[in-house]
């Protein structure tokens, strides 16, 4: 793990306050030889990264919850992306890392109640992210024609998002 959230570093320990479950990492292996080329933690508390997929050779997805706030961006956003802020309980997450491995978007998928990303699949130029609710209010977006949102129906619900290569 890192020092500070977001940064590289290949050797140390955990931090003090470090507990099973709390901090996710993602990081980059060497096909060839399987070495660590990349290392990071995401966030300073409670999260959970689920799903990770490719978009292309540019981009990865990575999906999950946290209860804690979002890193901030290590590059600028596309423009006009989608950011919903944090909301109660733990929210749903979606984060997209670039070539570079930076952080270039992310945003919480909030409502009321627990939300979690479960699933992150891509196709040719967008990205969607499925997941459980138990929110009474999680953002609906308008999915036009197709569109099949009938808001909580209590308990736990799935909701599917989809966002274009821009994040929007």
């Amino acid at each position: 793990p890192t020092a500070q959230p977001n940064q590289e570093h290949f050797q140390g320990t955990a931090p003090a306050t470090w507990t099973f479950g709390a901090i996710s990492f993602v990081g980059r292996f060497a096909i060839a030889n399987g070495n660590r080329e990349w290392l990071t933690y995401f966030g300073t508390g409670e999260n959970a990264l689920r799903s990770i997929a490719a978009l292309g050779e540019d981009h990865l997805f990575i999906g999950g919850s946290t209860r804690t706030d979002l890193p901030p961006l290590d590059e600028t956003a596309p423009f006009g992306s989608t950011y919903w802020g944090p909301e109660a309980d733990a929210d749903g997450i979606l984060l997209r890392l670039n070539v570079n491995d930076r952080l270039d978007w992310r945003t919480h998928l909030p409502g009321d109640g627990y939300d979690e990303v479960r699933e992150v699949a891509t196709g040719t130029s967008k990205v969607a992210a499925a997941g459980g609710t138990t929110s009474t209010n999680m953002i609906l977006v308008d999915g036009g024609a197709n569109d099949y949102s009938v808001g909580s129906q209590g308990g736990s619900d799935a909701f599917l998002y989809e966002f274009n290569s821009n994040c929007v």
